[in-house]
């Protein structure tokens, strides 16, 4: 019940999309909420994949999966919003401490993947089923399907496990003025 109240609290906020709310959001430490959001979707990812593996039954795993189907729908809220930054700030998040790491990488993983090949499956599968913000699809398809994969995708798919929200935040920081665009 309160976890449904912040996320009724956090769409109204960025549905505002008014300039001062903006720079808010993408300054410290209110930027950190999409970092921490992705984290918890990697969580949510590792999760399923431990109930997957443990072989706990069919309960666990059903659980499991729909807390992240439960999550992802937030997500796409969050992406429906029409807010530009805060579509881009979640986009950085969800590829910085989720995607590329644990479940593109346990894909390209050439020794033990973080995660099962199913589970990293079953993953892309609900995600490309719930999300429509392009930049983040187009990321993660490109990141699949390209010969020739980016550097900073292969070098964001290596970084797993020393990733900190705390970290994030003063990246994206550094590195606002200087971001490519996914569009």
């Amino acid at each position: 019940m309160v976890r449904n109240a912040v996320r009724v609290i956090a769409l109204t906020i960025f549905k505002l999309n008014e300039e001062a709310v903006n720079l808010a959001l993408g300054d410290l430490p209110f930027s950190s909420y999409f970092a921490h959001l992705a984290c918890h979707l990697r969580d949510k990812v590792l999760d399923l994949d431990q109930s997957y593996q443990g072989r706990n039954g069919l309960d666990l795993v059903t659980a499991a999966a729909e807390e992240l189907q439960d999550l992802l729908e937030y997500l796409q809220e969050v992406f429906d919003c029409d807010n530009q930054l805060v579509g881009d700030l979640l986009t950085n998040a969800l590829l910085f401490y989720c995607y590329f790491p644990v479940v593109l990488g346990s894909l390209a993983a050439e020794t033990k993947p973080i995660i099962s090949i199913s589970t990293a499956q079953f993953v892309l599968m609900r995600s490309f089923a719930i999300f429509r913000y392009q930049p983040l699809v187009n990321s993660i398809v490109g990141a699949l399907l390209l010969d020739r994969v980016p550097e900073c995708f292969l070098t964001a798919i290596d970084k797993y496990p020393d990733r900190d929200p705390a970290t994030y935040t003063f990246r994206w920081r550094l590195k606002q003025q200087a971001q490519v665009s996914l569009r």
